[in-house]
């Protein structure tokens, strides 16, 4: 009998009710499937497929998948401009600050965002299908995001380009072929060019 109360004491109790509270309190946070498993806890519901790290608060904070689950900025889930395989890594609340991807059009790229509240590419390396490489820095806010970018093109141009907080195109470093190359200077109030390296003298 002695035993029996031991085993039952309100202390036992207690402590087996605890754990039973705390089976039910488990929320899973690496998610597996095609599509992932619907889960209590996760605030996004979507019929995803691949891989995704659930944050303590049910926020997705890692996705790697095919496609790639659509971007959520603001809290706001939208749309994607093609589907296609990639990772994406989300702020504490869930809104995409970054990413790898192959898209299905033929676009690669890797991007890192601004914080909220801009909703904006920060950085962006990317590859297009029709062959043009490059790097684009773009400014938080403004209507005229991109900044500066730095490219080659199709046919084989190089070309660096800097922008002012408009967007004007200010200053832009061109080699093309075996043509000198152009050092250009923009007035965006004359619509003129200047080019600086056609006044001086190569070494």
């Amino acid at each position: 009998m002695e035993h029996y109360h031991s085993v039952s004491s309100p202390e036992h109790r207690i402590e087996c009710l605890e754990s039973r509270l705390r089976i039910l309190q488990f929320r899973p946070r690496i998610l597996l499937g095609a599509p992932v498993p619907k889960v209590i806890g996760r605030k996004r519901q979507d019929d995803d497929t691949g891989i995704i790290l659930v944050g303590e608060n049910g926020a997705d904070r890692v996705a790697i998948g095919i496609p790639t689950p659509a971007p959520q900025s603001g809290g706001k889930v939208g749309q994607r401009i093609s589907p296609g395989a990639g990772l994406v890594v989300d702020d504490p609340d869930g809104n995409e600050r970054g990413g790898i991807g192959v898209l299905d059009n033929g676009r690669g790229g890797v991007c890192l965002d601004y914080p909220e509240p801009s909703s904006r590419d920060a950085i962006c390396l990317g590859v297009l299908p029709d062959g043009l490489a490059g790097l684009i820095i773009n400014a938080p806010t403004g209507d005229n995001g991109e900044r500066a970018m730095m490219a080659v093109l199709k046919d084989g141009t190089s070309l660096m380009k800097l922008a002012d907080t408009s967007g004007n195109e200010r200053t832009m470093l061109v080699v093309q072929g075996e043509s000198p190359a152009q050092f250009l200077v923009l007035d965006p109030k004359t619509k003129t060019k200047l080019d600086v390296l056609s006044k001086t003298k190569p070494y």
